[in-house]
């Protein structure tokens, strides 16, 4: 096609070579391609086009606007067109006359503002307009209320059919990620259907944002997009306790932690790990490694989010994630057995859908997640710790697991099951143990408020032996493999692994659950080139439950457990 257009144009260049002369316009036009005002792009157009790129003529401000056509999308700021008229434009403007081409006016920028997604024309011509997006063979077609703007609202809106509240972005749940979405807007002006040429946009996950001003004061605002390889920092100030540990999810789904560093204040130890007093400045910072949303958390110390944003990175928000609906509250008892069955097959479908082995209902977890869903509910209160102390490693006690069994527990408030799992996927810390690849077994507890909203309680955990740990799990040190958690007597283990650092030695430490306070310490590892080798070797008599745990030169080391059999 391109080289039967040109062999047009040559032919116009033979029909219209002749002294050079102004054009003049019949009337001032913002129509692209439209260089003799009559309303309407013909052979003419190109023709005058030709002769202004061959310096055969002398166009006027508006006629060289006009015929401005190519690049397409612009270049130095303009919607299209590079400045100058030359071959290329008579070119564009021969094919859009010939109908080889859809359009001439520049496609619609598409971009994220203030978390919401915008498609914008106001480069084109004004007038009723429909914007159509399209992949494959999916397509959602809407209306813009908003004069040359579209914008895909978060706003949840009750919709009576289905007894929900959602957003613009629930419609596009049968289109897929990683495959381009196609954006056109058709414009009616002037009595005419006018397109505009075609928008290619990849499209992410659209994530809601919160923002505590009660618990931090951020320097700036987070950028809504960014692309890949960029460094991306937050920073502000802390107006509340903080935990010292931030969480960043990109595209593969698993959440990492991140220290924040502190400047101008104190990082004390709080019942949830180390936090951040109030009044210390912290920032973070993280490069930017793939496309996809990314997802900021920043954790008040009792586990609430702070700041949960996400940040778009090489796309725009278009599929919708769970936070884009949310069930009504109804009145009336609960199903209970359908509840705990549906949260359950929920819970594994996050975790089998990224290679995660599914976990197990576990009874003693089941009676403590139960009973303490309806101890909230009829005491009124939100919170991992109950008002007399008590934190989920005594509720599993009590309900009957074995000594030394770990727990994590995350709570969620929502209408329905479906809305208690996306809240806790939507979050890092509580997505980080819901993908904990070291958990075997899970409880659940649901309880309705009077407003007719659930109380979730669920925790996951494992039964000593049953995982081992990741080759991270000890700070200052990375394993070689993952570390058992299960030993049995007169079988060595080598444990060899890499210090981060300089070190002298590696000791790896046994503290028995009794509470005897008898410690089994294997003989310490000297560092050499940075690398050492362990070896575990227990013998009859040393079999029970113990807390392990990795010091380096004699450092504390956080602990775990582990069964010798």
């Amino acid at each position: 096609m391109r080289l039967a257009v040109r062999g047009l144009l040559w032919a116009l260049v033979l029909v219209t070579a002749a002294g050079a002369v102004a054009i003049p316009s019949s009337a001032q036009s913002p129509i692209p391609g439209d260089l003799n005002g009559d309303g309407r792009v013909g052979v003419d157009d190109a023709q005058v086009a030709l002769r202004a790129a061959l310096g055969l003529a002398t166009l006027s401000a508006d006629q060289r606007q006009a015929a401005d056509v190519s690049p397409n999308p612009g270049v130095g700021g303009r919607p299209m067109g590079d400045g100058y008229v030359r071959m290329d434009d008579a070119l564009r403007i021969l094919a859009y006359s010939l109908r080889l081409l859809n359009s001439l006016w520049p496609a619609p920028r598409v971009f994220v503002q203030d978390d919401q997604t915008v498609v914008d024309w106001s480069a084109g011509p004004t007038g009723q307009a429909t914007v159509t997006f399209t992949q494959n063979a999916a397509t959602v077609t809407l209306p813009a209320t908003t004069e040359a703007r579209l914008i895909l609202s978060r706003e949840l809106l009750f919709d009576p059919t289905t007894d929900a509240f959602h957003n613009d972005y629930l419609q596009f749940a049968s289109f897929s990620p990683n495959k381009p979405v196609a954006v056109s807007v058709l414009v009616r002006s002037r009595g005419e259907q006018i397109p505009l040429a075609l928008a290619y946009i990849t499209p992410l996950a659209h994530m809601p944002s919160a923002l505590d001003p009660a618990a931090l004061a951020l320097d700036s605002p987070p950028p809504d997009a960014a692309q890949v390889g960029d460094m991306l920092t937050i920073s502000g100030v802390a107006l509340a306790p903080l935990r010292a540990y931030a969480y960043v999810t990109e595209a593969d789904g698993f959440p990492k932690s991140v220290r924040l560093s502190v400047q101008n204040g104190a990082v004390q130890d709080g019942p949830f790990g180390p936090q951040i007093a109030p009044g210390s400045k912290f920032q973070l910072t993280w490069k930017l490694a793939a496309v996809g949303t990314t997802l900021l958390e920043v954790n008040q110390a009792a586990g609430a989010a702070a700041l949960n944003c996400p940040v778009y990175v090489g796309g725009v928000p278009l599929l919708p994630s769970p936070g884009d609906r949310q069930a009504a509250p109804r009145q009336g008892p609960v199903d209970l057995p359908a509840a705990i069955a549906g949260w359950l097959s929920l819970l594994n479908a996050d975790r089998t859908s990224r290679g995660l082995r599914p976990v197990l209902l576990d009874d003693a977890f089941a009676r403590a997640a139960q009973a303490y869903a309806d101890d909230m509910v009829a005491r009124g209160f939100f919170a991992h710790v109950d008002p007399e102390g008590h934190r989920a490693d005594y509720r599993i006690a009590r309900a009957g697991a074995p000594p030394g069994t770990e727990v994590a527990e995350n709570l969620a408030l929502d209408a329905d099951v479906l809305g208690l799992q996306g809240g806790l996927m939507r979050s890092g810390v509580h997505r980080s143990e819901v993908l904990n690849p070291r958990w075997t077994i899970v409880g659940l507890g649901i309880a309705k408020r009077p407003d007719g909203m659930l109380v979730g309680v669920q925790l996951l955990g494992a039964h000593p032996g049953d995982s081992p740990l990741p080759p991270d799990a000890f700070e200052g040190a990375l394993l070689d493999q993952p570390l058992p958690t299960a030993f049995a007597v007169e079988q060595p283990v080598a444990v060899g692994g890499a210090v981060q650092g300089k070190a002298q030695t590696v000791r790896l430490f046994f503290t028995a659950m009794d509470g005897s306070g008898r410690q089994i310490s294997m003989p310490p590892a000297g560092v050499d080139g940075g690398r050492f080798t362990v070896t575990v070797l227990f013998h009859h008599g040393q079999e029970g439950l113990y807390y392990m745990g990795l010091s380096i030169d004699g450092a504390p080391s956080l602990v775990y457990p582990a069964i010798v059999r």
